[in-house]
Formats: structure tokens, sequence, C-alpha cells
């Protein structure tokens, strides 16, 4: 039997404190895809253009989540953590 291919779900959690979203579908009836950056916040785009505004909060997000990633792997502090 092929499973119907699903649109992604949009939902929120809370994880130590901090509000995160992602997305999930099902596709099967074991298995699940789920698409999950984690951070969600507000940010202000007035007299922006909104999905620019979203494309580069995203990017910082994810680039920092690589060099967090990156430095963990190699011991080295993140830069907003290496003044404290």
């Amino acid at each position: 039997m092929t499973w119907p291919e699903q649109e992604l779900t949009y939902f929120s959690h809370e994880v130590d404190g901090r509000p995160c979203g992602g997305w999930f579908r099902v596709l099967s009836p074991t298995e699940l895809e789920v698409i999950a950056l984690g951070q969600m916040e507000r940010v202000r785009f007035a007299g922006l253009d909104a999905v620019s505004t979203a494309r580069s909060v995203l990017e910082q997000f994810v680039r920092t989540q690589s060099f967090e990633t990156d430095a963990r792997r190699s011991g080295a502090r993140s830069p907003d953590r290496a003044s404290r």
C-alpha cells in the first residue's frame, strides 16, 4: 500500500524555556519527516519586505547553529561566549 503524501504541519514546542517551531508530515503509519530548526522569535520589519526579513533571520540562525556545532566538534567557544 502506498501512503498518500501529506502536507507539512506546523507545530510549536517549548524547549528549556525557549519557544521553538518546526514542521512535520507523516510518511507512513510508522515514519515521520520532521523539519526542525528550533528558535522562534519576534523581529521588527516595519518598512521592509517580510519575506526578506524572515529569510535574513533564518540565515543568521542557521549560521549561528552551524558555527556552534563546528565549535563543539573542535572544542572552541562561540564568539558571544568567548568574551565572557
